[in-house]
């Protein structure tokens, strides 16, 4: 094509119909097999006013056709050919005219340039012509589709609007490398998740932060063969089978749990980097009383709070503790196993979620008749599994696990709630009666780097199981948790203002995980 002309190129077959929002809706009509009934929930009100954009976001959002389809109807369509597979964006047009245009520029390895364009009409290109940051005799027309267009903007890390008076310095978006070199960077950062999705550049989490790692965008394709490097194997009947798979796996003296999921894009990875060792309770700050857990013989322990916020540390912890002291048979139903518990005196036995077992309810059925002092279940997310939990520690078992709730009271009233209004009396009794403790937990910045916990702490006394006992003095118990320091109880808001108190984390990060602004600022004595 003589790019200067910013004309179709020969070497497409340009006798279509043209490009427009008519020609471009019959045709993925026609290669969908769309009946007529079925174009008003496609586009819905824009039907009545429809574009080239509306009609792609509606056919991307619905997976009505791939990308590639999609691609191939508007290179038949338009004339212009697709943009070259080696191309990666470095630099935005530079105007309003070219956010109207949805237009990007792009460049090669070899240096040729391309102008990648949604909607590549003669009116758009001749009004960016002006403003291109290169000479237009350097640069030729291609045409896009709407999700290439908002991939490359990613890379780029530029959402705001484009602006010709204002320099943008824009990364360059380096080819993807091996995983294991991704993993590798985590490690190096002191990093703890590694996010890969499809259609963005990998992400890692640092300090809670997330930072953008300056790559080209994952493919499903990239990330199909990133799965199976860190699995060592095959994951597709797997995937298929299951909504998300966790899988744990050695990454040199390190451990790495894998969370691999389907979203609407595809495959989606995130990678925690796990502790080289089990910390010991006094490292990570477990309050007195929560340390004292170890020595229970049973009843229900529970650690609650958001994904990521320690829980697994902690009682991995615990039980490292427990081991150490007491001579038991310890027994772990994990999905997946994070942490290799040391046997010191105890008799361990740890078992994966899909490899040793089917399910939780099932598991702690099993477990139960082989002889356990100790049981940890790794998550209870459904009523079979708190049932199951519930029973075990009321058979005189020790039962600790996990829920993600952020405080103690709630976490009480989701197990309630997960059974019939006609149990849930009989069940609030049996609680009252198993459970030993609750501790909630939060992971903030350290105000000299890295990270810290803030913890909420329950203790089952007397007091307390009265007010569980009852449903209308439950709201109570926050109340009381915050007079009971004597018994070694703590609300969030109080922990919060102790770690200011100790120039261990800085007031506005502390005042962000507060559950009570106002109780915390008297907390801090202001």
């Amino acid at each position: 094509m003589t790019a200067n002309t910013l004309e179709p190129s020969p070497a497409t077959d340009a006798s279509g119909a043209g490009l427009n929002a008519a020609t471009l809706l019959d045709a993925i009509i026609e290669k969908a097999g769309l009946q007529p009934h079925q174009v008003a929930p496609l586009l819905g009100v824009d039907r009545h006013n429809p574009s080239i954009l509306k009609i792609e976001r509606a056919v991307t959002a619905q997976r009505v056709l791939s990308n590639r389809e999609l691609l191939e109807i508007k290179t038949r369509l338009s004339g212009f050919l697709p943009v070259d597979d080696d191309m990666f964006p470095t630099t935005e047009v530079g105007s309003d005219n070219a956010r109207k245009a949805a237009a990007l520029t792009l460049t090669g390895t070899d240096g040729r340039a391309q102008l990648a364009m949604v909607d590549p009409d003669s009116r758009r290109i001749a009004a960016l012509v002006p403003v291109i940051r290169k000479d237009p005799a350097e640069i030729d027309v291609r045409v896009a589709t709407l999700e290439q267009m908002t991939s490359w903007i990613s890379a780029i890390n530029h959402y705001r609007a484009y602006d010709p008076d204002v320099p943008i310095e824009v990364a360059q978006g380096r080819p993807l490398p091996d995983v294991w070199v991704l993993i590798d960077e985590l490690v190096n950062s002191g990093g703890s998740d590694l996010h890969l999705l499809p259609n963005e550049p990998p992400v890692i989490r640092v300090d809670g932060d997330l930072r953008r790692l300056q790559y080209e965008p994952a493919t499903v394709t990239w990330l199909t063969q990133a799965f199976q490097d860190l699995a060592g194997r095959d994951l597709t009947e797997e995937l298929e089978g299951h909504t998300n798979l966790n899988i744990a796996l050695r990454f040199g003296t390190r451990r790495v749990r894998l969370v691999i999921a389907r979203s609407d894009a595809g495959p989606t990875l995130v990678a925690r980097l796990l502790s080289e060792r089990i910390p010991a309770p006094e490292q990570i700050h477990l309050p007195v009383a929560v340390r004292d857990w170890a020595d229970l013989h049973a009843g229900l322990v529970l650690v609650t709070g958001v994904t990521g916020s320690g829980k697994s540390t902690t009682l991995a912890a615990l039980l490292a503790r427990m081991a150490e002291r007491h001579r038991r048979k310890i027994i772990t139903l994990e999905d997946p196993i994070e942490f290799h518990l040391p046997g010191s005196r105890s008799v361990i036995d740890q078992r994966q979620l899909h490899t040793d077992f089917a399910d939780f309810p099932t598991a702690i059925a099993t477990v139960l008749r082989q002889d356990p002092d100790v049981i940890l279940v790794g998550e209870m997310r459904d009523a079979e599994t708190i049932h199951a939990a519930v029973e075990a520690a009321d058979t005189g078992h020790l039962v600790l696990s996990t829920l993600h709730t952020a405080d103690a009271a709630s976490s009480i009233s989701r197990i309630i709630d997960f059974f019939p209004s006609e149990q849930q009396p009989s069940v609030r009794s049996k609680l009252a009666y198993i459970l030993r403790g609750i501790v909630s937990q939060t992971l903030m910045k350290r105000s000299s780097g890295g990270r810290i916990a803030a913890y909420e702490v329950l203790q089952n006394t007397t007091a307390i199981r009265n007010l569980l006992e009852n449903p209308e003095q439950m709201k109570q118990i926050g109340s009381f948790m915050a007079s009971a320091r004597q018994d070694g109880m703590s609300t969030m808001d109080q922990s919060l203002a102790e770690l200011v108190k100790a120039r261990q984390v800085e007031r506005e990060v502390a005042a962000a995980k507060a559950t009570n602004l106002d109780q915390f600022i008297s907390y801090l004595g202001d």
